[in-house]
């Protein structure tokens, strides 16, 4: 939990000087960002998910949980069973390979 909690405290820094926009959280470099989730450790990076656009699975990578680099989409509907879409979920390790959960 403890992860978890500064995760959602430092998450991202990304700097603007747009009074409306928060200085200190995870951004998308287009259109929006929610449900940040399945936060894990992992070859010595902290990688991030999070629901995007809004029916696929965003991810992010960080060596200090300050600086995030985005990656492409890391889960999309591509089967009949997700075509409403990829929701919220977890990553876990199963036999030292990520694995990801989701709704």
């Amino acid at each position: 939990m403890l992860l978890f909690t500064s995760l959602i405290i430092v998450f991202g820094a990304v700097r603007t000087d747009d009074p409306l926009r928060p200085q200190y959280h995870l951004m998308p470099v287009k259109n929006w960002l929610n449900d940040p989730n399945g936060p894990v450790y992992y070859n010595g990076y902290y990688h991030m998910f999070f629901q995007y656009n809004p029916n696929a699975a965003g991810h992010c990578y960080s060596k200090d949980m300050v600086h995030w680099i985005h990656l492409p989409i890391a889960l999309a509907p591509d089967q009949s069973y997700d075509i409403n879409g990829i929701f919220t979920g977890s990553t876990t390790i199963v036999d030292g390979i990520p694995t990801i959960i989701y709704t």
